[in-house]
């Protein structure tokens, strides 16, 4: 088999069946029937040998790069140019990405870097896509014998598609995802996070666009406000002193009224749903998870630090790339709604803060509507202004064997390297895994 060949059965295993009929039938000939097979592998054989050629890469490629994936990190960009921001953009991603457009390209994947394959212009949905390609790698226990069980490793082709869209001023990165199982205690895991990040510097550095983290909380809290049928089934949150999770078992009810439904039964007391509103939202979001009841649709958002990710979990309905554009437009639809972030809002909330309060960047920038950059730059300023002082501490919500998770006000007080409680090691030389925040200091 030549390594091409390869290559091309690798990328055909990551379609399903029906996505592998789809595509048979679409290189088909007039009158011609499908390709049959026997299992999943032998159609995958079949297809290959059969429509084997530059027609079945590139469209192969293509479909790739439309299917709808379960995971999206939303982001917001600034679509400037002269004329036409959608032609202006093509050409920037024609030139960043020379050929791609006419003519994919089948590549071999590495885990060093995201390397490019196909760029499409969907004039229909007004979108621009670039998808890239890597490696990711897994772990799992075999019995290398009757009595003994090593660790082995598996490398997987993982697509990863950007999708820009001028009109919404809208950046998404999205992917299958993978489990990597059992991981090695020295490794560091690959995570998604440092996925999104990666195709939105590869996007920057070949094309001058520049994605920022898209502001969702508060678009969230309008959607929950405004739309009956949206109702939020589990609320992770936390604060300086605290957690908390409320999961209302995927009932009807939102967090909100499952709380108030609680004090009015277990404690006689009734708490309106606008002061429960209130206090969750003073809290900062871990992760929220969002029942779409006529789309039969969850949607899980967890806030990270560069970008929201959107989990979609499909309970009774198949993939569905509609449904999905439909999920984030309404996003982006509320986002406009929602109040703008106001710096000096934000400025002046830090500066009334009580004198040892813990201010932490994704709270500020969740309850004024900031992205983590803006929040950063308005935080130093005021260090510099002897406002407040910045804290370190390690990223995790674990306990750490030998070491006290506290803020410290010198990163020199971190060792090298931590160990969880799951005995995972933690590379402290990585900044991703230093969490930042910034201490009020006496007036």
């Amino acid at each position: 088999m030549s390594p091409k060949h390869f290559e091309l059965e690798a990328l055909l295993e990551t379609f399903t069946t029906s996505q592998l009929r789809e595509l048979d039938l679409s290189l088909a000939h007039p009158g011609e029937g499908p390709t049959k097979a026997q299992n999943h592998e032998d159609l995958i054989k079949k297809i290959a040998t059969r429509r084997e050629g530059k027609k079945l890469v590139a469209h192969a490629l293509r479909l790739e790069a439309i299917y709808p994936y379960k995971h999206v990190f939303l982001f917001s960009f600034n679509p400037s140019g002269n004329g036409s921001a959608f032609e202006h953009l093509r050409k920037r991603v024609d030139k960043g990405f020379p050929g791609l457009f006419e003519k994919p390209v089948l590549v071999e994947p590495s885990e060093d870097e995201l390397q490019p394959e196909v760029c499409v212009l969907d004039r229909e949905r007004k979108r621009l896509l670039v998808k890239f390609v890597h490696l990711v790698k897994t772990w799992q226990w075999e019995w290398s014998s009757t009595t003994k069980k090593e660790m082995k490793p598996y490398q997987r082709r993982h697509p990863v598609v950007v999708s820009i869209l001028p009109h919404e001023k809208l950046i998404t990165v999205s992917f299958p995802g993978y489990t990597q199982g059992t991981f090695p205690v020295k490794m560091q895991r690959t995570t998604y996070t440092d996925i999104a990040q990666n195709a939105c510097v590869a996007l920057a550095e070949r094309t001058d666009i520049q994605p920022r983290a898209f502001p969702l909380r508060e678009t969230i809290d309008l959607i929950l406000q405004k739309e009956p049928d949206v109702v939020d089934s589990r609320q992770y949150l936390k604060d300086e002193t605290g957690r908390l999770l409320l999961d209302s078992r995927e009932g009807d009810s939102g967090s909100a009224s499952f709380l108030a439904g609680k004090f009015d039964r277990e404690a006689n007391t009734v708490v309106s749903l606008q002061a429960i509103r209130k206090v969750l939202g003073s809290m900062t979001a871990v992760d929220i998870l969002l029942h779409w009841k006529k789309k039969e649709l969850f949607t899980r958002i967890a806030f990270h630090d560069v970008a929201p990710e959107i989990l979609f979990i499909w309970k009774s309905t198949a993939p569905d790339a509609a449904l999905i554009d439909e999920t984030i437009k309404m996003f982006v639809e509320y986002q406009q709604y929602s109040s703008p972030g106001k710096l000096s809002e934000a400025m002046e909330f830090i500066e009334k803060s009580s004198p040892g309060t813990v201010i932490m960047p994704t709270a500020i920038g969740q309850k004024f509507n900031l992205s983590t950059d803006e929040v950063l730059n308005l935080s130093h300023r005021a260090m510099e202004r002897g406002v407040v002082e910045i804290l370190f501490k390690v990223k995790t919500d674990d306990q750490l064997a030998g070491f006290e998770n506290k803020w410290r006000t010198n990163l020199s007080d971190f060792p090298h390297t931590v160990s969880d409680e799951n005995d995972n090691s933690i590379d402290l030389a990585d900044h991703k895994n230093i969490e930042v925040a910034f201490r009020r200091l006496s007036a």
